[in-house]
């Protein structure tokens, strides 16, 4: 599953029961942080999500001492509260001193060599609502499937395993991350996990894993081994029983409700009380159950998370990576908020579990939630590419405390039918890997009409297929996978292909090894395909590096039977496009007024016909989305990302220019306005943010700025006619990104992030010709003069040194009426320092020749026989023309460079030699001419 994520935050909090998140954040995520380019001293993050007021949470790097992590917390005037991580670099909970912010505390803190992470202990909810919180004996919809008895095909399709006598077993755990459990509950007693090592009720902790008598999970919101506390109070611990007994309802009992599993053992980690939870106690569950299967024993295959909220948090990526490690599935409510998490991303759910790529499988399973006519609830969150498959989450009847019954909705209700279903899928084949579990899960999804193209697979949760997927083989592998391909689609991926000559394949194993020209080197396992499939995507790979692939059918009989290797194919990734440059250029305001207004919201977006196409990155549009928050993405896709962020980065938005991406608010004053001015082929469009106040509001909030998109040029110009705010928190783009990124969010531009450094009345000239900005030359004449006279004149022409390669149309121009047709001639330009004939024509043009020629040298060129020479040189940055004439009075250059390509070139070119001297001789021509 790959994800949009980025360490954000929100202003607002969700209607629903999730609170809406992330953070602008000093803290990068793991991932990202690779093309972070961060000012030297960054400003302190805006955190307006909720949070612990007076802690942190603090990671330090790997093998630092205690003494070490005592003198940062001295230093800091810091105090630890409590070690959260059990195993792997020390976490912990940090008192604040009285006075000082959350935001100054991460800036300072993360400013220590020691210290790794340093984030807000965010308050998370759970992703459930009641729609009848009083008893109800309904229909077990969402257990259903299409040949159960009674049956709903849009049910999970848990009842058609049954009937095929899979119920589950006791030998599979699954942890349960959310609040308590009431443990005596009738219908989940049995299925309540019991720790083997500790010793109930002699105060001793005695399996050594920090907790005393933690017989059946632990309270990490009351930090106590009790992991029922709504004895008395019903409403309390009711979602974590709930959510219990759909992975493991106990079936078969003649009462109440069954589960996916009639036989499975539940761990309660409780972290949510009545107002929520914190996480730093998630991370602690999180640490509890790894540290259960690890060192002692516990065969947790997954984790069921139905909360969400809070921002990103490093830590709790490395966490969930740790237990990906561990070969736990982390599957997790989508969210209740009806948005797109591709574009808004919700966590947990939108964390990626594959340590940075480099694992070859996701252990995070996202779970949106469907109704009983496989409809997407109109609550559930979304996402194409963040969201893996969709399960019932309406109306699920369920366990509660007190030994009573309940309806729920929510992603909620959705995620624990997943979670179970993993659990299933173990107890059919106990040698079955975490990735083998999760390929099971998606490769059966049922296509989905509401879920088609709104999440991974398209499909809802499928028990009754699953199980194809989850039983031990009977039979060997037969044949094999062969005519592999590996073709390289991106920067940083491979598609392969091969033809699916197996039977009897559970999966397909891929893997992958570097290579030098052409050879291999030691492969490894990188990721697994479903059975019956014939393609696979490798993602996460380094740009413009050679790669081998080979592929293998593999099942799990008499514990692992594999086919023989494909052929091995090499396959060398793009490389990546040149970033663009941005320099300092002279300001000229469009008045963009005069054009198209458009009515933009707070945190809305446009779309727009371009009246040329655009090419960006290597890529031409001829559509763009327009931002109320300062930017303009090309082509499609959502731009209503409010809080800014370094670029680059892979999380959305992408592909697009940021002239001052902050959250701004048209609906409060000012406006946003689009011009096109000039004629093809030199048109300029140009949007233009005029007098846009910040969300925030107050006096001093309003800024003025615009970027113009150049027809001719492909320069992008980003212009600032009122930047200084007044407001210390938004002046100059104190709050604000500047810059460029690409469609893959790989490699991007930062003019400014959050730094203050934008004036009045300034400009920038943005170019991705690697060199810099294109040439410009302004029409230039010159003055009549005496025949053998040279000529000489600067014009308005920069390009900066580099590998460049300038196309460029220049024309020399007889300036005198009457003047004769030139009748034949040659054109010359220089390469590799030295001269080569690349024309030989009669002109018949009366007042004109034509140069076309590429030009990443010094000089460019023209004689023709009439003694008409023009002279193109750089000296000193600047582009100089010279010309000299001996038979005409004038002469004139017009024009100007129209469009410009990427070539090699090793090294800056010198500066010209004076341009005062006779044009190269004309070479000798054959006597027949």
């Amino acid at each position: 599953m790959s994800s949009a994520r980025t360490p954000f935050s929100v202003r607002r909090v969700a209607a629903l029961a999730v609170v809406a998140l992330a953070v602008v954040s000093a803290v990068a995520t793991p991932a990202e942080a690779r093309r972070v380019n961060v000012p030297t001293t960054p400003a302190p993050p805006v955190i307006t999500q909720p949070h612990v007021a007076d802690r942190l949470i603090v990671t330090y790097k790997p093998g630092t001492s205690a003494t070490t992590q005592a003198a940062t917390r001295s230093k800091k005037r810091v105090a630890k509260v409590r070690r959260i991580s059990i195993t792997g670099p020390v976490t912990e909970v940090v008192q604040l001193p009285a006075g000082q912010t959350v935001a100054d505390a991460m800036v300072s803190i993360k400013a220590d060599p020691a210290v790794q992470f340093a984030e807000p202990d965010y308050i998370v909810q759970s992703l459930a609502t009641s729609n009848d919180p009083s008893f109800t004996n309904g229909t077990l919809w969402g257990m259903q499937g299409d040949a159960s008895t009674p049956a709903n095909p849009n049910g999970s399709g848990a009842a058609e395993a049954w009937g095929a006598g899979y119920t589950g077993s006791s030998n599979v755990v699954v942890g349960v991350i959310d609040e308590g459990i009431q443990a005596s509950h009738p219908d989940l007693a049995a299925n309540i996990w019991t720790n083997p090592g500790e010793i109930p009720g002699d105060g001793i902790d005695n399996d050594g894993n920090g907790y005393i008598d933690d017989v059946n999970g632990w309270d990490f919101f009351n930090n106590d081994a009790t992991i029922f506390d709504g004895a008395t109070n019903p409403s309390i611990d009711s979602h974590g029983t709930h959510v219990a007994g759909t992975i493991g309802g106990v079936g078969n009992n003649g009462q109440g409700v069954a589960g996916v599993n009639w036989s499975v053992k539940m761990i309660s980690a409780k972290f949510l009380g009545a107002s929520g939870g914190s996480i730093s106690a998630a991370i602690s569950a999180i640490n509890y159950l790894v540290d259960a299967k690890i060192r002692h024993g516990a065969n947790i295959v997954a984790i069921n998370n139905s909360w969400g909220g809070g921002g990103f948090s490093a830590t709790m990526a490395a966490a969930i990576n740790r237990a990906g490690d561990a070969g736990i599935l982390f599957v997790a409510a989508a969210g209740n908020s009806s948005t797109n998490n591709d574009t808004s991303p919700s966590y947990p759910s939108n964390y990626e579990c594959t340590n940075g790529g480099t694992r070859g499988w996701d252990c995070v399973v996202a779970v949106a939630a469907t109704d009983r006519n496989g409809a997407l609830a109109w609550f559930s969150q979304f996402g194409a590419s963040t969201v893996d498959l969709g399960a019932p989450g309406v109306a699920i009847t369920s366990t509660v405390p007190n030994n009573s019954y309940a309806s729920y909705d929510g992603t909620s209700m959705a995620s624990p039918h997943v979670a179970g279903a993993a659990a299933l899928c173990a107890s059919m084949d106990p040698t079955l890997s975490a990735p083998a579990i999760r390929s099971a899960l998606m490769s059966s999804a049922a296509p989905t009409a509401a879920l088609n193209g709104r999440s991974v697979t398209g499909g809802r949760l499928d028990i009754g297929t699953m199980m194809q997927y989850c039983l031990v083989p009977t039979q060997p592998v037969s044949g094999g996978p062969t005519g592999l391909v590996a073709t390289a689609s991106a920067e940083d991926s491979i598609s392969l292909t091969w033809t699916d000559g197996a039977l009897y394949e559970s999966r397909y194993e891929i893997e992958r090894a570097s290579a030098v020209a052409g050879t291999c080197g030691t492969f490894a396992l990188v990721g697994q395909a479903p059975s019956d499939t014939a393609s696979y995507s490798v993602t996460g790979l380094s740009a413009n590096t050679q790669y081998c692939f080979r592929v293998r059918a593999v099942n799990g009989f008499n514990g692992l039977s594999a086919s023989p290797y494909s052929n091995e194919a090499p396959a060398t990734t793009f490389a990546p496009p040149p970033p663009y440059v941005c320099t300092d250029t002279p300001f000229s305001w469009v008045d963009a007024t005069l054009g198209t207004r458009y009515v933009l919201g707070d945190d809305a977006s446009v779309n727009v016909n371009l009246p040329f196409g655009v090419s960006f990155y290597g890529t031409n549009y001829n559509t763009a989305v327009i931002s109320s928050n300062g930017y303009l993405r090309l082509g499609s896709g959502a731009a209503i990302a409010h809080i800014n962020s370094t670029i680059p980065m892979n999380s959305e938005p992408n592909g697009f220019i940021a002239p001052w991406w902050d959250d701004l608010d048209p609906s409060a004053g000012g406006g946003v306005w689009v011009r096109t001015v000039g004629s093809a082929p030199n048109r300029q469009y140009v949007v233009s943010w005029n007098g846009v106040p910040h969300f925030t509001g107050g006096t001093g909030t309003a800024v003025s700025f615009q970027l113009v998109l150049n027809e001719s040029t492909g320069v992008v110009l980003l212009q600032y006619l009122d930047a200084a705010t007044g407001n210390s928190a938004n002046d100059r783009g104190a709050s604000a990104t500047v810059g460029i990124e690409d469609p893959s969010g790989l490699t991007g531009t930062l003019v400014s992030y959050q730094s203050g450094t934008i004036a009045d009345s300034s400009a920038k000239a943005c170019s991705n010709t690697p060199g810099g900005t294109p040439v410009f030359v302004q029409t230039a004449a010159l003055p009549s003069g005496t025949a053998t006279v040279g000529y000489s004149s600067t014009v308005a022409a920069r390009w900066r040194c580099g590998p460049v390669h300038v196309v460029g149309l220049v024309r020399c121009v007889a300036d005198r009426p009457g003047a004769q047709p030139f009748n034949r001639g040659h054109q010359w330009h220089t390469h590799r320092n030295r001269f080569l004939p690349v024309h030989r024509d009669g002109f018949r043009q009366r007042l004109g020749n034509r140069i076309e020629s590429p030009q990443h040298h010094r000089r460019l060129t023209r004689v023709d026989h009439h003694g008409v020479a023009c002279r193109w040189c750089r000296q000193g940055g600047v582009l100089t023309v010279s010309w000299r004439h001996w038979r005409y009075n004038a002469l004139r250059m017009v024009d100007r460079f129209r469009r410009t390509e990427r070539r090699p070139h090793a090294e800056c070119e010198t500066p010209a030699r004076s341009e005062a001297r006779p044009p190269p001789p004309e070479p000798r021509r054959s006597p027949s001419g």
